[in-house]
């Protein structure tokens, strides 16, 4: 038995299979990783937007918890109580999910948009892609707090106008109009092995799609 859990702002444009994806492996999902920027404890979790489970002979199901965790002094997201789970599972095979993070011009990464559909996305959107198979719309609630990106220092809504892309580039993607590109990109920060909350060695703001 494979769970599946996918956010409602989480939306597929292209054809994909869970169980394909998940051959090999026991859990998929979107690293976490976050550091105490004095210790280094890393607190290490997947997150619960878009994650796959195959149940089948996973030790330690009981910590299979998606709530929040603060552990070591450092706290995570939803899901962050996972940590347990994978201190507790050593031999667990796990998959990361890849995703581009933001797609923004100072992330040098709009190319991953189909180019007919490059003209119609504003950098404001910060939509994401995971896995060349999944639109993340994102901050769907339009909440305008505790970051510095466009729609948050702006008086102006942008939801309409994103609503209207993620609406339009969907049924593109259903009806054949857009075609997700084969893109070479992988955002590669907050990962297990690059986490947020320390001095990184290597802070690129993406890069190649590594070897699973």
């Amino acid at each position: 038995r494979v769970l599946f859990f996918l956010e409602g702002d989480m939306l597929p444009v292209a054809p994909f299979s869970a169980l394909e994806f998940l051959r090999g492996f026991d859990i998929a999902g979107t690293h976490q990783g976050r550091a105490h920027k004095d210790t280094g404890f890393l607190l290490r979790y997947l997150w619960v937007g878009l994650l796959f489970i195959n149940l089948k002979d996973l030790p330690n199901k009981h910590l299979l918890q998606m709530t929040t965790a603060v552990v070591g002094d450092v706290g995570g997201d939803t899901a962050s109580a996972l940590h347990h789970f994978f201190e507790a599972s050593p031999d667990v095979r796990v998959r990361r999910v890849l995703h581009t993070s933001h797609i923004h011009t100072e992330r040098g990464n709009r190319y991953v948009l189909p180019e007919n559909a490059r003209k119609l996305y504003q950098d404001a959107f910060r939509m994401e892609l995971y896995e060349r198979a999944f639109l993340h719309f994102g901050s769907a609630s339009n909440w305008k707090e505790g970051r510095n990106f466009e729609y948050f220092n702006s008086p102006e809504d942008f939801l309409p106008h994103k609503t209207l892309f993620l609406k339009t580039f969907v049924e593109g993607c259903m009806n054949g109009t857009f075609t997700v590109p084969n893109y070479d990109y992988v955002f590669e920060k907050d990962t297990w092995e690059n986490p947020s909350g320390r001095p990184r060695r290597h802070p690129p703001p993406g890069g190649k799609k590594p070897e699973l």
